[in-house]
């Protein structure tokens, strides 16, 4: 019988991957991964810092827009009229609270008095004077129903501005808020008016991170309420 000779098997040329190329591989997942997780931790600690100014430069605009609608008798008289522990509501902005949870608040929660600054109300000062302490809720978590809260100073100037037709208000309004992760800050200490549980206010000291340009604003506004002897 004649042999059959088997041909011989051909060298298998097809391409793989060698210990090297997956290594190199490996690398380049690993540092694209690195630098894609690194972006994503940036824009998130950006989004989260951007909560705290926004809510910020909301309450402020919030009370803001409570003390221009005030009647011009109340501004009058809360331009020049010193402050004097206990607070009356006759020596303070009856301003009404801008962080409540519940609609079911009750009148004492409501009420959130702010302290105006009249420490000389012929000129306009650039530094916070009288502060009032407001802890201002930001988030809720609703999985765990934690309460999230930032600290804020506010200082309300109200100046009667003269030769104006009308009652004629320059109201200023500067704050500073508390802002996490905060480097190259200063840590300011101040006497600062803060409310108890009750409609109770008291001095107290607290401490601030304060960084200008970065946890800080300041808004004007002038607010004019013309009357028939004026004009």
């Amino acid at each position: 019988m004649a042999s059959i000779n088997s041909a011989p098997r051909s060298k298998n040329n097809a391409s793989g991957f060698t210990l090297v190329e997956v290594v190199v591989a490996t690398m380049l997942f690993t540092f694209m991964a690195l630098s894609v997780s690194r972006l994503t931790m940036a824009s998130m600690r950006i989004s989260h810092l951007n909560v705290y100014k926004t809510t910020a430069m909301s309450v402020a605009q919030g009370y803001m827009e409570q003390i221009k609608s005030l009647d011009n008798e109340t501004l009058i008289r809360l331009s020049t009229q010193e402050v004097e522990l206990p607070l009356t509501s006759n020596q303070v902005l009856p301003t009404r609270s801008v962080s409540l949870l519940s609609a079911g608040a009750t009148l004492d929660q409501i009420d959130d008095w702010l302290v105006a600054n009249t420490l000389d109300p012929s000129t306009l000062s650039d530094t916070l004077d009288v502060i009032n302490h407001k802890e201002i809720i930001i988030d809720v978590d609703q999985n765990t129903g934690q309460v999230k809260t930032m600290d804020m100073w506010i200082d309300v100037e109200i100046h009667r501005m003269s030769n104006v037709p009308g009652d004629t208000f320059l109201i200023d309004l500067q704050y500073i808020h508390s802002l996490p992760g905060l480097s190259d800050a200063t840590t300011l200490t101040r006497e600062v008016y803060i409310r108890r549980n009750t409609r109770d206010y008291i001095r107290a000291t607290r401490t601030m991170r304060h960084r200008p340009n970065a946890n800080d604003g300041r808004l004007q506004l002038v607010t004019t309420l013309l009357n028939l002897e004026s004009i």
